[in-house]
């Protein structure tokens, strides 16, 4: 074996004992070792000055072959007018779409009106999803309107640390 090859193992070894347990930041895939399952918690919001549309939740991602199901809980929450932001007269919107080769394989729309609905979902795929991509919209009578995407990226799964 090189010493190249053997610096690489000895540096995939320690990538994997460093990342197992450790939470990924936003938008960086998170390494899972040879964990079945993990978990990634994400927050969006509508964009707006009143901040009237929000979710928070976590995705489950699991590891391959399995990989093709991404399961999860949400919590819309559609605010109700407060000082300064009246009611608007929509209704918050959380949109789940899940990415494989660039494109959507399934998608789920999570709805909330003057109030907060709790979720269980699951987005699957004929192939591994690659990411999933969260955003809060607004709909209603008088336009609609959305906030920033945000992608999360599959965790890398690493299950054989000398393939490295």
């Amino acid at each position: 074996m090189s010493v190249l090859r053997t610096i690489g193992t000895r540096c995939a070894a320690a990538i994997i004992a460093v990342g197992v347990g450790s939470t990924a930041l936003a938008g960086s895939p998170a390494l899972a070792g040879t964990a079945a399952d993990v978990p990634q918690s994400f927050s969006a919001d509508s964009g707006d000055a009143c901040r009237l549309g929000a979710a928070r939740g976590t995705l489950v991602w699991h590891q391959p072959p399995v990989g093709r199901t991404v399961d999860g809980t949400a919590t819309v929450s559609d605010r109700l007018p407060s000082p300064g932001c009246g009611d608007d007269g929509r209704h918050t919107v959380l949109v789940l779409t899940a990415r494989a080769g660039g494109e959507a394989v399934d998608q789920e729309v999570l709805e909330a009106d003057n109030g907060q609905r709790a979720y269980r979902f699951t987005l699957s795929a004929p192939v591994q999803v690659a990411e999933v991509v969260v955003r809060i919209c607004r709909r209603g009578p008088a336009g609609s309107y959305c906030g920033a995407a945000q992608t999360l990226p599959a965790p890398i799964f690493m299950t054989d640390a000398s393939a490295v």
